[in-house]
């Protein structure tokens, strides 16, 4: 169900003067690493939420990123103020048939949240998966 492009948010932290972007808390240690490993076992740089270098701890010092890649941006629109705007304007581009996708999410409800988890956590530990993959 992922489009074609998303809008990815990241935090702009400034320490000591120093402006850093970090992304680097949304995906845990088990999920990077058995999602690197599944990755890399495919011949693949990206895919599952992460890319082939990313990290999830951040030094304190400087850009952290499990998901984003300076690379891969289309459009930087800078800082938004009011999400919910955002997300309601046509530069929010994480949609799925002219659907917000976290609207389509909501709509799934609790079944859908369920089977969501259920493949990432088919992920994070593969010799446990109970369920078939989609």
């Amino acid at each position: 169900m992922a489009p074609k492009e998303i809008s990815h948010s990241y935090v702009d932290v400034r320490i000591n003067g120093k402006w850093c972007a970090i992304d680097s808390f949304i995906i845990d240690t088990p999920y990077l690493k058995a999602a690197k490993a599944r990755l890399a076992s495919e011949g693949r740089t990206l895919g599952y939420g992460v890319r082939s270098d990313s990290v999830n701890v951040w030094d304190g010092k400087s850009d952290a990123f499990s998901q984003f890649d300076r690379k891969l941006m289309i459009e930087d629109h800078g800082r938004i103020e009011d999400l919910d705007a955002y997300i309601r304007s046509s530069r929010y581009r994480t949609k799925f048939m002219g659907i917000q996708l976290n609207s389509i999410f909501k709509l799934m409800g609790e079944a859908g949240l369920a089977q969501g988890n259920a493949y990432l956590e088919s992920i994070r530990n593969p010799v446990n998966i109970t369920t078939p993959l989609p």
